[in-house]
């Protein structure tokens, strides 16, 4: 009878008994006492560190971790970057990098504090206010803020990256990355939360991870795990909160999540950070009128509309920045929705000036046929004229809504075959339209083909209230532009001036304006 083989188990990797037997923890109820890795931490570790070629070296080059916070990801990052430091490279060099040198010491002065519950190890290390040297590998450990041109020059072996939903951009990563080109096995390791941004370097690295995830890319060399809730969860659920969060009830507190549940229902505003927070939910806005991801669930392929009556919205810029006209078709049977098509133009310098300026980026766009780039360094109305002329011969424009304040010669222009109209930005003209729009959406009776302009704008879009609790729509606290839903509300506007529907159908009082 033959013996059976037993399954060799693969050893588990040495950073896991150097945390667990020679650091200690810093904070809280376990100060002092051993680091005892939870389940999740070591999966990650046994991956990432156990996965190795023939010679013994990581093949894990690219570590990016999605984790909600207080599940002390960045306590993890910081024992790793000690590891990095000891673990033999021959001047290794080791970085801790942010947005700001404030978060990049977040991850640095927590190694000092795990050194300073271990004087043994400390002992062997020369531990210094920004800079810890191994001498015997004559190798440092030190901090770098987002200025990238600091990073230029290093030769990292390991690199943690913390809070990357933070990043302006990717230019301190791209610097670090290129500068490990002659490491045997460098590592690069991302720590952060969900952010806000869809357009930021983070949720590049986010959707690229999650491509590896569900398999859509093969590449051995990037590890990704990303904890948090769906969509659809129900984000007043203890089951969520315990989905999302792999340290619950370890790190995180179950008191804690009841007690932020309850602040958020007590102040709605208080909801998409808490999403972000703690659920990892992409969540767009702080303080929003409507959330983008309603906005998503209202995707859908539109039919050809060629023919088709509809209104416009025409929101010019002065000179440098976004115009955008949008045309409203109003549903032609009950079983259809209404459909938004948006139209976006900028001069090619605006493009230039906001990389310059380190602003948010719409040459992207431009190359992907969403904006349509003019020459020069104005708004090239001439342009517009003639591809509003071209949709005009497709679709049976009724009228197109402009905002008198920016009134020019085009105005004058298409008036001789369009149906122009006047819509001054007042509560009384926005509010019913807003609100009818809003309707719309969280209803799901207005559908749009996942335009990336037109639902930034939708992001850029910040709920205020009065004193008396009616909503304002605001920029004051977004960054850039909100063009196209203005157009949308116009074309909207001028939708139920022509008798589809009440313009007084608005709760009395219920005020809503573009500050």
């Amino acid at each position: 009878m033959k013996k059976m083989k037993k399954n060799k188990q693969k050893p588990q990797p040495l950073i896991i008994p150097f945390i667990e037997n020679a650091l200690r923890h810093h904070k809280g109820e376990w100060s002092g006492k051993k680091f005892s890795l939870q389940g999740w931490q070591k999966e990650i570790l046994c991956d990432v560190f156990g996965n190795v070629d023939k010679s013994g070296n990581r093949i894990t080059r690219q570590v990016y971790l999605e984790i909600p916070r207080k599940a002390g990801k960045t306590t993890l990052a910081s024992a790793i970057a000690l590891w990095l430091l000891i673990e033999g490279e021959p001047g290794a060099e080791i970085y801790s990098a942010a947005a700001s040198r404030e978060q990049a010491h977040f991850c640095f002065d927590s190694a000092k504090n795990l050194l300073a519950s271990c004087p043994p190890l400390a002992n062997k290390l020369q531990i210094y206010k920004n800079t810890i040297i191994y001498p015997q590998t004559k190798s440092v450990y030190k901090s770098i803020s987002a200025d990238a041109h600091t990073a230029h020059g290093g030769n990292p072996h390991g690199i943690i990256i913390d809070e990357v939903h933070t990043q302006k951009s990717r230019e301190l990563y791209d610097t670090l990355m290129t500068g490990t080109l002659a490491r045997r096995q460098p590592l690069c390791v991302m720590i952060t939360t969900a952010g806000s941004d869809r357009s930021s370097f983070c949720f590049e690295m986010h959707s690229y991870a999650q491509k590896i995830l569900d398999g859509t890319i093969k590449d051995p060399t990037f590890y990704a795990k990303i904890y948090g809730a769906e969509v659809e969860d129900d984000w007043t659920s203890e089951a969520t909160w315990r989905k999302a969060n792999p340290g619950y009830g370890v790190t995180v507190k179950p008191e804690y999540f009841r007690q932020r549940v309850q602040e958020c229902k007590d102040n709605p505003a208080l909801e998409a950070a808490f999403r972000r927070d703690h659920l990892n939910q992409w969540i767009e806005t702080d303080v929003r009128w409507i959330s983008p991801l309603k906005w998503d669930e209202c995707m859908v392929e539109h039919p050809d509309l060629i023919g088709r009556e509809c209104y416009a919205g025409l929101d010019l810029s002065a000179t440098m920045d976004l115009t955008a006209f949008v045309l409203f078709f109003p549903s032609t049977h009950a079983d259809e929705p209404h459909f938004i098509m948006p139209f976006y133009w900028a001069p090619q310098e605006a493009c230039k000036l906001r990389e310059r300026l380190n602003k948010f980026r719409i040459d992207p766009w431009v190359k992907a046929g969403w904006i349509t780039a003019t020459e020069g360094n104005r708004v090239d109305y001439r342009k517009i004229k003639k591809d509003i002329y071209q949709l005009g011969e497709q679709y049976k424009i009724q009228e197109i809504a402009y905002d008198p304040w920016h009134a020019d010669q085009i105005i004058h222009e298409l008036g001789e075959d369009f149906s122009m109209v006047k819509f001054g930005q007042t509560p009384v003209n926005l509010s019913p339209p807003t609100k009818k729009l809003e309707e719309f959406i969280l209803t799901k009776q207005v559908s749009h083909s996942g335009n990336p302009v037109l639902r930034w704008n939708l992001g850029n879009v910040n709920v205020a209230l009065d004193d008396n609790n009616n909503y304002k729509l605001s920029k004051k606290k977004s960054r850039d532009k909100i063009d196209g839903i203005i157009a949308s509300v116009m074309a909207i506007g001028r939708w139920m001036a022509n008798g589809q529907e009440s313009l007084s159908d608005s709760p009395a009082g219920a005020g809503i304006e573009f500050l």
